[in-house]
Parts: C-alpha cells; structure tokens; sequence
C-alpha cells in the first residue's frame, strides 16, 4: 500500500474554520513526496472541515490530525507549484495545472496517509 498524500485546496474560509471541497488524490511520485516534505508548513489555527478517509472510506467533515496521528498541516500554493515544477504522472500534472490557476496564497491542506 505504502504512504499516500491527498491535497485538500481551501475553499472557503473565516475567522473560525476553513473547509475544501476539493479533494485530489496525488498519485505516487515518491520524488514529490520527498520535495513535499520538505517545504515550509504549518498546521492549520483553527479547525479545518474537508474529506478524509475513515475505515476505507472517504467522509466529510472535521479532520484533526491524519491517520498517522499527526496534525493536519497545509502549505500554500506557491510553495507547491515552486517545489516540484513539473509532475510526470499524467494525474499529478492535471492537479498542478489546477493549482496553479489559484491565488498563490492559497493554502491546500496536506493529508498524508
């Protein structure tokens, strides 16, 4: 199976929470994962509501922390698109086509699982 990474654009956001209605599924360039890692995130301040996956199965609603136990963390658009410029996998070029029509400040959480 091995580790799998699910990005979540923020959609919508305010004071109290920020939520995705997005959901990309990255496919396995460990190369990617590895520059992935390796930029600067945060965790998100305020609770985060998107999609995640429960028993196998993908709901919505409030996410605290991935399967591994760690806190969600996000990291922002332009740090994506700078990291790893050019995907070779035919899905994880059409997400990064995506991304890079949004603001540059756009935050996109980083479900790891």
């Amino acid at each position: 199976m091995g580790l799998q990474l699910i990005l979540l654009p923020v959609d919508y956001e305010n004071d109290s929470s920020a939520e995705s209605y997005t959901i990309f599924h990255c496919d396995k360039e460990y190369y990617l994962f590895d520059q992935i890692r390796e930029i600067e995130v945060a965790c998100f301040p305020k609770k985060f509501i998107g999609f995640f996956e429960y028993e196998e199965q993908f709901r919505h609603g409030l996410i605290k922390e991935t399967p591994y136990g760690e806190e969600l963390t996000y990291a922002l658009v332009k740090d994506l698109l700078r990291c790893f410029p050019h995907p070779e996998a035919p899905r994880n070029q059409a997400i990064w086509a995506y991304l890079s029509k949004l603001s540059p400040s756009t935050k996109v959480g980083l479900y790891w699982h």
